[in-house]
């Protein structure tokens, strides 16, 4: 069961650094994804994002932390695999008002700030997804605030990217 899994894999890595250090040297969150995205896509839930999001949160390897955040977390290719619209908005809206928040030096590092625009050029520019943009515009007007960013010229760049996409 894809529930049961996620459970004890929390509880397995929460148990042990070296629990930690192993899982991330046999890249396990790239192999969980993967199976994910293959297997279990459909089985995908809310309280499964939940899980993990508390899972990194009580990760200690930094590392392993890291490779969560990029591999599942704040993946924007795996977002889009997921079918739900909905579920795709609640996500969005905790990589606004939590993830991202918590984990604003771990986006920075990673560089997954500067996957935001290019995410939603590629992926996230259609119609369908206005209120996706919406979540991605706050999350960078968040991120703004915290650097030295000029907003004006984000949103310049969204707007227009998503205009010359449309016109082609």
């Amino acid at each position: 069961d894809f529930k049961f899994l996620i459970q004890f894999l929390s509880r397995v890595l929460c148990s042990s650094f070296e629990c930690q250090k192993k899982f991330y040297n046999e890249k396990g969150f790239t192999v969980l994804r993967t199976l994910i995205r293959e297997n279990w896509i459909d089985q995908f839930s809310f309280k499964t994002y939940l899980t993990l999001f508390s899972l990194l949160q009580s990760l200690k390897y930094e590392d392993l932390r890291q490779q969560l955040f990029v591999e599942i977390l704040a993946n924007f290719g795996f977002l889009k695999k997921i079918d739900s619209k909905q579920l795709q908005l609640r996500i969005l809206k905790n990589w606004q008002q939590s993830l991202f928040d918590s984990c604003r030096i771990l986006a920075i590092q990673t560089g997954i700030i500067k996957q935001i625009l290019p995410a939603v050029i590629h992926s996230f520019s259609d119609d369908e997804y206005e209120q996706h943009r919406l979540y991605f515009y706050k999350i960078l007007s968040d991120c703004v605030i915290s650097t030295e960013m000029n907003m004006q010229f984000i949103e310049y760049i969204m707007n227009h990217a998503i205009t010359c996409k449309k016109d082609i």
